[in-house]
């Protein structure tokens, strides 16, 4: 019995340690994504006087 308990206390805690890297993980993701659209933004706002020139 303390040998399926401790099984289980194992599979808990790598059950905690996937949650903890998959909301990082999640979290750098959207990071990333808002850094590319802040780099789009800045593209387009670079483009526009290009524009207006021609």
């Amino acid at each position: 019995m303390a040998f399926l308990s401790f099984i289980d206390a194992v599979a808990f805690i790598c059950f905690i340690v996937f949650l903890v890297l998959a909301i990082s993980t999640s979290r750098r993701i959207r990071d990333l994504e808002m850094m590319q659209q802040m780099k789009e933004l800045v593209d387009k706002k670079q483009e526009t006087p290009e524009q207006n020139k021609q």
